[in-house]
């Protein structure tokens, strides 16, 4: 990651219906060791 973002990070939100794949992106993004995971309601 380049070092213009490592300070701050960037943000992803992720909304989709049901069925649409949001989990298997997390999944697919968790194992990268840049990633943090976080779910709010």
């Amino acid at each position: 990651m380049s070092s213009r973002f490592s300070r701050y990070g960037i943000l992803f939100v992720l909304s989709a219906p049901s069925g649409a794949g949001k989990t298997t992106l997390v999944d697919a993004l968790r194992k990268t060791s840049e990633f943090i995971y976080s779910a709010s309601c």
